[in-house]
């Protein structure tokens, strides 16, 4: 055992994990199987360290929680989807800079490349924003190169997952049903879902948008789910990176259309996040807007002022909803 384990160290615990963290100037992770704690013996996970700070730590496997995500009673969800971003050095960097702030009435979650969940859960640590997963495969195990398991996510500390993303759907050809079951494998494993739905430049042009939304729900949202686990996201295609904006209009017409048919299913207590081009200077005007219980952040959660911004006008709605 590395001397630095018996000479400075420091027990944290979280969701899944005890992070063990040590004050030493490392620059390289060093292998390690074991280390003693108060519960004896255990066996490590990972090792990590930062030579920024001069930190270096282990994390060790604890039960999972079983609380869902939205069971912190918070009101305002705000989720980072880094998507394939940034390098590791300055996701890391990022990760830091989310970890400086906090936001009274929400929280935040940060889907970041699954090659990067352990690392960033480590420098999110101690901090009340979570680590979810940008997708899962729909099977437990099993031949499927390149795929990750829900429960993998799990392991690594997520705690919720993103599912049926727009990019997923055309990049991949993934079809409601399979987001259905997909979801059904994540709640499975213990993660709650954010599951995504909108339309086209072209369907919506068509005056299809709402028929095609509410099919996208229909067919993606398993039945009887616990409605404790479940989120949604309504970003519409065309909004995406583009820089265009849903006007509040058209946002506060499609939240009404989800939130009608989420109680038709008693399912009204699920949150509807928006997402599409979310900036500072249009999230308080987004929030405003009835029925949107968030914000599901892409280009600008790879700024942290961006993201921080978005967070606290998050905040101010949360204030203004209590």
């Amino acid at each position: 055992m590395p001397e630095c384990y018996a000479r400075s160290c420091k027990l944290s615990a979280r969701p899944g994990q005890l992070t063990i963290s040590c004050a030493v100037p490392v620059s390289a992770a060093w292998p390690l199987q074991m280390v003693e704690t108060d519960g004896g013996i255990r066996a490590v996970d990972w090792v990590w360290c930062d030579a920024a700070s001069g930190r270096a730590g282990a994390m060790v496997p604890l039960p999972a929680d079983t609380q869902s995500v939205r069971g912190r009673g918070i009101e305002v969800i705000i989720a980072a989807n880094w998507k394939m971003n940034p390098p590791l050095a300055d996701a890391a960097a990022l990760a830091v800079a989310y970890a400086a702030d906090s936001f009274d009435g929400v929280t935040r979650i940060l889907f970041p490349p699954a090659p990067y969940l352990v690392q960033m859960g480590v420098r999110l640590d101690g901090t009340d924003m979570l680590v979810g997963g940008q997708d899962c495969h729909h099977n437990a195990s099993g031949a499927h190169t390149g795929d990750v398991a829900a429960g993998m996510l799990a392991d690594c500390g997520a705690r919720v997952v993103l599912l049926g993303h727009s990019e997923r759907r055309a990049d991949h050809g993934e079809d409601d049903a399979l987001v259905a079951t997909k979801a059904a494998a994540a709640l499975s494993a213990g993660l709650d879902v954010m599951i995504c739905v909108g339309e086209t430049l072209d369907q919506r042009e068509a005056g299809s948008a709402e028929a095609v939304v509410t099919a996208q729900l229909e067919g993606s949202v398993p039945a009887g789910i616990d409605t404790s686990r479940l989120m949604l996201a309504y970003e519409p295609v065309w909004a995406i990176g583009t820089g265009k904006v849903a006007g509040v209009e058209e946002i506060a017409a499609m939240h009404a259309a989800i939130q009608q048919w989420l109680a038709k299913r008693d399912l009204a207590s699920v949150p509807i996040l928006y997402g599409g081009s979310v900036k500072p200077g249009n999230a308080d005007a987004i929030f405003g807007v009835p029925d949107v219980g968030g914000a599901l952040v892409g280009g600008a959660s790879l700024k942290a002022e961006d993201f921080n911004g978005i967070c606290s006008a998050g905040a101010r709605a949360a204030a203004a909803r209590s």
